[in-house]
């Protein structure tokens, strides 16, 4: 059991493996005391922000992102619920979403990532893009998280 951790750095994209590596974050921060820093990244859907007359829609953006936060803050209330002491949540939104989480993850003094093996697209690949990337570039542990058994892949 790792009982140096205070800082768990857990990405989530609302999928049911990221809520999975929740669970584990969760359960982790119960043994070790450690904060939670639950976090969605994602890039800006540049093809919903633009009209097809080519022109910007104005408020679709920030919309995106007060829902991605209400569902972001639910997460964060269930973690709570489930006994985690104490978990911060953010949505941050770029172009470059692995080099948000690293960067967000060592703006925050994370000692670990807890995150889910895949993300929400359906993959036969033995980890998921962003899990995989963040494996390679993460300069402390990560702890990976299969899918529940009951969903494939």
């Amino acid at each position: 059991m790792p009982h140096n951790w205070q800082r768990i750095c857990c990405p989530v994209d609302f999928s049911a493996c990221s809520r999975a590596a929740l669970d584990q974050a969760v359960s982790l921060a119960f043994h070790t005391g450690a904060e939670i820093f639950l976090l969605h990244a994602m890039e800006p859907p540049v093809d919903t922000l633009v009209t097809a007359s080519g022109t910007w829609t104005p408020g679709v953006l920030s919309q995106l992102e007060q829902d991605l936060t209400d569902e972001l803050a639910r997460w964060q209330q269930a973690a709570l619920e489930a006994g985690a002491d104490h978990v911060a949540s953010e949505v941050i939104v770029s172009a470059h979403t692995l080099g948000a989480i690293v960067h967000y993850a060592i703006e925050h003094r994370c000692d670990a990532f807890v995150l889910g093996s895949h993300g929400a697209g359906n993959s036969t690949q033995v980890l998921g893009s962003v899990a995989a990337e963040v494996v390679r570039k993460a300069a402390v542990p990560v702890v990976v998280v299969n899918p529940p058994a009951n969903l494939p892949g």
